[in-house]
């Protein structure tokens, strides 16, 4: 599914340089305005953002707009809260060296892969070179490279000999030891990662491996001490059962590789433990294909996947907007939403997985996630109206962090 095309009718006046810091008031009047996932469209409206956070909310003609405000007319547009993408890598080499590569380089692969999708935070799930994160993340903050917000795990850990098959060449830490993987643990959240993450089943070459309870629920406690929290990364449904029983908070995948599906029992476990799901779907049709899979069976494991998601999400489960970007090459999300939408995902659902969802699993519900006045004017300006049409999502004109444009389509 390709994105709309730009509608010639807007007119926009936005600075030369698409990372203006945020120090002046922004006006963008918008046609339609979806403050959250469960509100109603406000027509015609106009949004004023100031020193980074939204200072109003209302019908345009009734807003003030300040003087000497920035105006971007956004006509056939829809503004919506910025998204999250929680399911990133940062692996591809055009990212690697992050401390001296030229920041423009870094800049642009960003845009490619991330700001023009309409991601403002970012949570790196695993990453094996844990200070080109580090440094990659301080150089956005410090307004040298344009990007999104960034969140790590750090680099992830296994059971013994539990590195996944798939990651020729790669030896992840291994634990036995439930006070080596705390000391582990803490010493990534020392340096600077934002939750942990681990295989609780492991697809390796000899096959599968598990973690230990002890050596999970070690880990668990020692990254929820410090209120941070636990992806895990299932492979199968057995995988998804140990990770809610260890008290994981975030699922990586859903899990259709053995092709078994959720049992109503399973669903009832994790929504019990507050589990939510990140289900990539995109995901289980590329990789497959880049491994040589027969149609059938990709079609069977793309199936599943979608049963599973749409079962967790009827369910009333959490579910993380996340697309494995960074690992899959492919950096399009319009496919994402259309097997969210046909896995039985409303407009409502699917906006709360980039927005709110993940705002409020991670902690940072207080401050955005809402177009709402008192907010960080994190925002997503889109051709369309998601709500008709969910390949609106994916139709990305426009994208602000704490009122920081990170990303403008050419022409616009």
């Amino acid at each position: 599914m390709k994105r709309l095309l730009l509608a010639l009718a807007l007119v926009v006046i936005l600075p030369a340089s698409p990372a203006r810091a945020a120090d002046e008031s922004i006006a963008i009047v918008a046609d339609r305005v979806y403050a959250s996932p469960t509100a109603e469209p406000l027509l015609k409206a106009t949004v004023i953002v100031t020193a980074g956070k939204i200072a109003a909310v209302g019908a345009t003609g009734k807003v003030k707009v300040p003087p000497g405000a920035r105006v971007v007319k956004a006509k056939g547009m829809t503004l919506l809260a910025g998204y999250w993408n929680s399911h990133v890598h940062f692996i591809d080499p055009r990212v690697l060296n992050a401390a001296t590569r030229p920041a423009a380089e870094l800049t642009a692969y960003l845009e490619d892969m991330l700001t023009s999708r309409g991601t403002v935070h970012a949570f790196e799930i695993a990453t094996l070179d844990f200070g080109n994160t580090l440094a990659l993340r301080e150089r956005i903050r410090k307004g040298e490279v344009t990007g999104p917000e960034i969140y790590t795990t750090g680099v992830p850990f296994v059971g013994p000999n539990g590195t996944p098959g798939y990651l020729p060449g790669v030896k992840l830490p291994e634990f036995s030891d439930p006070k080596e993987v705390r000391a582990f643990v803490r010493k990534q959240l020392d340096a600077g990662a934002d939750a942990v993450k681990f295989w609780s089943v492991s697809p390796t070459m000899q096959g599968e491996v598990q973690v230990a309870g002890d050596v999970a629920r070690a880990a668990v406690d020692e990254a929820h001490r410090s209120k941070k929290p636990v992806f895990a990364h299932p492979t199968t449904v057995e995988g998804v059962r140990l990770a809610a029983e260890y008290g994981v908070d975030v699922l990586a995948h859903v899990s259709p590789d053995h092709q078994e599906g959720w049992t109503p029992e399973l669903i009832a476990l994790l929504k019990s433990r507050n589990v939510a799901v990140t289900p990539t779907m995109k995901l289980f049709r590329i990789d497959p294909e880049r491994q040589g899979a027969p149609p059938a069976v990709v079609k069977q494991l793309m199936d599943i996947a979608g049963k599973e998601l749409g079962q967790y999400s009827r369910a009333g489960g959490t579910i993380l907007f996340g697309t494995d970007v960074g690992y899959i090459p492919d950096h399009d999300t319009s496919e994402e939403f259309a097997l969210m939408s046909k896995a039985g995902l409303s407009f409502a659902q699917i906006l709360a997985s980039l927005t709110t969802a993940p705002a409020a699993k991670f902690g940072h519900a207080a401050h955005t996630g809402k177009v709402e006045p008192g907010m960080d004017a994190d925002l997503v300006l889109v051709e369309g109206d998601p709500k008709a049409d969910v390949s609106a999502f994916s139709a990305v004109r426009l994208a602000m962090l704490r009122g920081k444009v990170i990303y403008r389509a050419k022409g616009f």
